[in-house]
């Protein structure tokens, strides 16, 4: 029996190994929202290239002020996510879009925002500041470069909550007419 349970563990290790392997050699993750090493440079081979007709779906990247890369969905009016930013599967993307913070700035000019416990009485209050962002675009399937430009983000709304104690300042972003403004021709147009 012991030479079964032997038989077992090295199958799960080959088989754990092997997906290592076929990961490291760029085989596409499950989730959209797993492709955040194609910003660093990490190229899929087994990605949908960008070519032919749109749509074109997108993975979008934002870098949070910890230098961490969060998966970005636009969303439209009335709380609708914008299609071609929200493929279902990894699959489908062929570009990626990865946005990094440059500069942190001036006050917009908003209000404070103000958190408390439960959204009751506010015990946190924090800056908003303007802030303006790098935005690569690149195919997934080579790390081709496709766009390169500077935005600076015009959402100054309050956030509708936050993790308390975590920050001390807000960051403007780009808002859901800058992503298709900045985007829409690459995610629509003919390759």
């Amino acid at each position: 029996m012991k030479w079964l349970k032997a038989i077992v563990v090295i199958a799960v290790l080959a088989a754990g190994g092997l997906y290592v392997v076929e990961w490291w050699m760029g085989r596409l993750p499950d989730r959209p929202y797993d492709l955040v090493d194609a910003c660093a440079g990490k190229t899929y081979e087994d990605a949908k290239p960008y070519a032919g007709s749109g749509p074109h779906p997108i993975a979008i990247f934002k870098d949070d002020e910890d230098a961490v890369l969060q998966h970005e969905t636009v969303f439209l009016d009335g709380n609708t996510t914008w299609k071609p930013s929200d493929p279902e599967k990894a699959s489908e993307v062929q570009l990626v879009a990865c946005l990094k913070l440059i500069s942190a700035n001036e006050r917009t000019g908003a209000t404070d925002c103000a958190y408390g416990p439960g959204g009751i009485a506010a015990t946190e209050t924090l800056p908003m500041l303007r802030a303006t962002y790098q935005v690569r675009v690149y195919e997934l399937r080579t790390h081709r470069e496709i766009r390169s430009t500077r935005i600076e983000g015009l959402d100054t709304e309050c956030r509708s909550m936050i993790i308390a104690g975590r920050k001390t300042r807000l960051l403007s972003e780009p808002t859901p007419d800058q992503w298709q403004n900045l985007l829409a021709d690459l995610v629509y147009g003919n390759r």
